[in-house]
């Protein structure tokens, strides 16, 4: 099977606002490296999309002393949002 292997070639031009110099980089891409790039980019968006990527990672603790005891109540994010976190964040985690 022969596969169509094309180049994409860009070039970069960075400056910082108070500075007249500028680096100019160019780089070149393999189609392999573009497919690579969306499909992170498929992955970094189905894991964005998780309740615990949107909301951050919610975790209550509350301890209370007396002289004899030591009580503590927390509360951490459901099992089924925890899956689905762990899920998703799996591709991106591995082959990063």
């Amino acid at each position: 099977m022969n596969t169509l292997s094309v180049e994409q070639s860009y070039t970069y031009i960075f400056s910082l606002p108070d500075s007249s110099e500028r680096d100019i980089v160019k780089v070149t891409f393999s189609t392999e490296d573009i497919l690579r790039v969306r499909r992170f980019l498929d992955c970094a968006e189905t894991f964005l999309d998780t309740v615990i990527a949107r909301r951050g990672f919610p975790i209550r603790v509350n301890l209370e002393f007396t002289e004899v005891t030591l009580s503590a109540q927390w509360t951490r994010p459901s099992d089924d949002d925890m899956a689905i976190y762990l899920h998703r964040y799996r591709p991106l985690g591995l082959k990063s």
